[in-house]
């Protein structure tokens, strides 16, 4: 799901009756994207900073990454608005790891799908779903992972890793178990692992999925970007 943003024209607000509302509690426009927290503020991918103006008591605001939905109340100065938080998700994302120096656990390939996948403000974002079995307190290990040995020049390769710790569905153990399909959003920073050099970069990126959740047959897929970093 990339950034989205609608423009409301507020000359719309004379149809409406006077009394019941004024400009100043209509949103000048509504937002919807990857943002970064960052003591209490939301920074967009783009620059923007919106301070909000509800409050947020499931979420520390501090820190981290956030597919965010808000209505933009109004522009305080270059950059900076006012804004009331609609609905907030948490980001995964433990940071990139480097294949020659990843952990053998960290590397298993169980299947896993990239439903979306938009690059933005030097992170790779997703939206992931993951097969769980129903009620398992066995936590998923889950990766994006640099290539370091295939990468060449301004071709980088990623691999989404999946380490479901033997809780498959295709394993003959949990054949009459029920499993879930659990969707989440995913953001991994470019820093810090990818060498930067502020030129266009072709990002590839392959993953494992069950085809179907009938028979769970496994099949390979890849997507490529480019990307300025």
């Amino acid at each position: 799901m990339k950034k989205g943003i609608i423009r409301l024209a507020l000359a719309a607000s004379a149809f409406l009756p006077t009394a019941c509302v004024s400009s100043d509690s209509l949103p000048i426009f509504l937002y919807q994207g990857m943002v970064t927290a960052s003591s209490g503020k939301l920074i967009t991918d783009e620059g923007d900073r919106y301070s909000i103006v509800t409050p947020v008591s499931d979420f520390n605001l501090d820190s981290g990454r956030f597919m965010a939905s808000c209505e933009v109340m109004r522009k305080t100065a270059e950059h900076e608005y006012d804004a009331r938080l609609v609905d907030i998700i948490k980001a995964e994302g433990p940071g990139i790891l480097t294949r020659s120096k990843a952990p053998v656990e960290a590397l298993q390939e169980d299947p896993l799908d990239v439903v979306d996948i938009w690059i933005s403000g030097n992170h790779i974002n997703m939206q992931n779903q993951c097969i769980t079995l129903k009620d398992s307190p066995t936590g998923h290990l889950v990766n994006l992972v640099f290539d370091d040995a295939a990468s060449r020049g301004d071709t980088l390769f990623f691999s989404m890793c999946h380490n479901s710790f033997g809780e498959k569905p295709d394993n003959p153990q949990h054949k009459s178990k029920t499993f879930l399909a659990k969707t989440y959003f995913s953001s991994y920073s470019l820093e810090g692992t990818v060498p930067r050099s502020n030129s266009k970069k072709v990002i590839c990126l392959r993953w494992r999925k069950y085809s179907d959740f009938k028979d769970f047959k496994v099949e390979e897929h890849s997507v490529s970007h480019i990307y300025e970093y």
